[in-house]
């Protein structure tokens, strides 16, 4: 599927074997430009957590963990929740 939306990109490519900072990157090339700067700014600290580790390896548990280690508002969780 070819499409220049920056979500359906990653979600169509979920599953292969490149790192999560490759999904980041990649993304981004596609991203919506008025999304751009609320993508970059999640995912850098996403990237921080999970950038070398293979994307398709990385458990829905650690994300939870990891969101449970910030004292972020139930809101803010979920918007990271949304970062594809």
């Amino acid at each position: 599927m070819a499409t220049t939306n920056g979500r359906d990109w990653i979600f169509t490519h979920a599953f292969s074997q490149s790192s999560f900072k490759t999904y980041g990157k990649n993304g981004l090339a596609r991203w919506d430009t008025k999304d751009v700067r609320s993508f970059k700014s999640r995912m850098s600290f996403i990237v921080e957590a999970f950038g070398e580790r293979i994307a398709d390896e990385i458990k829905p548990s650690e994300i939870d963990t990891w969101l449970g280690a910030h004292d972020w508002a139930p809101a803010t969780k979920n918007r990271y929740k949304s970062v594809p």
